[in-house]
């Protein structure tokens, strides 16, 4: 058996539709933002008791949310830690072997890899510009290979098959024959990709 922890209980009284629970009741006829306020409030004692202090919801974090949006409340929030960025400073993934920079993940020179992209810029379309632009702008400065979009092209895709019909589309899924990038191969001067085995 498992004991709820005092934010589980909140979201719990937040759906609660009992009549038996009158404060309950109460608190449901608010709006979502009171609710919480209020379910906060008289909870407060016992999240302060709790060991994961790191996860205490304040009232005012709540007040300041209504008026930033999703980034802005996050980039100037005091209690997110640049995790990534002390990485990168104290060389947790090493130093990229041909600029000598910081890499910014396993195997991954933001620096030189951006570059390639962008050499790479000429040498394919999909034929409307601005997608091509979106795909370009997430090639400039990914931090590693999971930030990055590339354009595949149709004849790339093996065991095509329909998924579903939906109200902007239909949706495929089939197998990219030259798979994601993984990271650059010094050997072969050419990206490392990681593959799956094609069942036909």
């Amino acid at each position: 058996m498992t004991t709820d922890t005092p934010l589980l209980r909140i979201f719990k009284t937040l759906i609660t539709e009992s009549e038996e629970d009158k404060a309950a009741n109460e608190i449901n006829d608010l709006p979502l933002l009171e609710r919480l306020k209020k379910m906060i409030t008289e909870y407060d004692n016992e999240i302060d008791d709790y060991p994961f202090e790191k996860h205490k919801l304040a009232i005012e974090d709540f007040d300041a949310a209504k008026e930033f949006t999703f980034e802005e409340y996050y980039e100037r929030s005091d209690i997110d830690v640049d995790y990534y960025g002390e990485s990168v400073l104290n060389q947790a993934y090493g130093l990229c072997p041909k600029c000598n920079q910081p890499n910014t993940d396993r195997n991954w020179c933001k620096v030189c890899n951006s570059k390639r992209f962008q050499q790479n810029f000429g040498n394919w379309t999909n034929g409307n510009e601005h997608i091509d632009n979106f795909i370009q702008d997430s090639q400039l400065e990914p931090r590693n290979r999971y930030e990055l979009l590339e354009w595949i092209s149709y004849t790339k895709l093996r065991n095509i098959k329909k998924i579903t019909v939906g109200g902007f589309g239909i949706v495929y899924k089939g197998v990219w024959l030259d798979g994601l990038i993984s990271h650059w191969d010094y050997e072969k001067q050419d990206w490392k990709r990681v593959t799956h085995e094609l069942n036909e």
